[in-house]
């Protein structure tokens, strides 16, 4: 699996990378305990992206995406669906063994 990605949202370009393991089991306990707070968004961005070679800064993260939450949300779901792609796999699979 590579370990990063590029990707553009809204015509911005970001680097996403890949969590270590027991980070990323950390952050899908926290993802669940506390859903998408202030807190778990922020962890999420300064750990798994990069524009260009820099990270984010709690204060780069609020200047960057001062009224811009939905450009932020299409962010968060990037960052979850690479480091997580398999997460919703089982779910669909025993969905369907049921009916």
């Amino acid at each position: 699996m590579q370990e990063t990605k590029e990707i553009t949202i809204d015509e911005q370009t970001y680097i996403i990378k890949l969590l270590p393991t027991m980070d990323g089991l950390d952050f899908i306990s926290r993802l669940n305990k506390e859903g998408m707070s202030a807190r778990v968004v922020f962890d999420a961005v300064s750990r798994c992206v990069q524009i260009g070679s820099a990270s984010f800064s709690e204060k780069k993260f609020n200047s960057h995406f001062r009224g811009r939450y939905g450009h932020l949300m299409k962010l968060v779901d990037a960052v979850v669906e690479f480091n997580f792609p398999d997460l919703n796999e089982g779910n669909a699979e025993s969905d369907t063994e049921d009916l």
